[in-house]
């Protein structure tokens, strides 16, 4: 999160409120984030959009302060 690192995230309490699964990969069940990690393994390019996204996001949310 804001370092370009893939981050994941339990999928409980609200923090959907705060990303999306354009920026951080949700998982509710281990196996869940057993078969997500084994898919962002496989496909680097996807991996590094996904964390570059909200890195890009927080430096554009800077800018605008």
């Amino acid at each position: 999160m804001g370092n370009g690192l893939l981050t994941f995230l339990w999928d409980i309490g609200n923090m959907r409120k705060f990303f999306t699964d354009e920026h951080v990969a949700f998982f509710k069940y281990l196996d869940e984030l057993i078969a997500k990690a084994k898919v962002f393994q496989a496909d680097d390019d996807h991996r590094q959009a996904v964390a570059c996204d909200y890195a890009d996001m927080q430096i554009h949310e800077a800018d605008r302060k």
